[in-house]
């Protein structure tokens, strides 16, 4: 997976991890404070992939997903490579939903299958360090 993809999906795991532990209950469903994958996805993933599929056709172009990452034009590709599993022109919610997957293990430094508010500073913290996105 290529780290302009693992640093898009980070931030906006991580944003939207953040955001539910300073509100309280929407990602953390349960309210144990943390973040499982499967609360992100029921709670931000729709909502988010639904944002970026601008034409509403149940996956994401290429240029669609160049929207999302207008800051680092030069990196579109070889995200939109680096998401495109099926290498069939599209991204799909499967294939985005591995990736974040994939993103959310190695945020997982526990293996507990949710990120503490550690992790997901350490997420955070990651993606300011030199060079940018991780």
């Amino acid at each position: 997976m290529k780290p302009i993809i693992l640093g898009a999906l980070a931030l906006l795991a991580a944003a939207g991890a953040a955001e539910a532990q300073q509100r309280g209950p929407g990602l953390d469903a349960n309210g144990d404070g943390k973040i499982t994958l499967q609360e992100f996805q029921a709670s931000r993933g729709d909502r988010m992939f639904k944002r970026m599929d601008v034409d509403s056709d149940g996956k994401l172009s290429k240029a669609e997903l160049q929207m999302m990452l207008d800051r680092a034009p030069q990196g579109a590709d070889a995200a939109f490579a680096a998401l495109d599993a099926d290498k069939d022109g599209f991204v799909i919610r499967a294939e985005a939903d591995a990736a974040a997957a994939a993103m959310f293990g190695r945020a997982d430094t526990d293996d507990d299958g949710a990120l503490s508010r550690d992790e997901i500073e350490s997420v955070r913290m990651g993606m300011r360090g030199p060079g940018g996105p991780r």
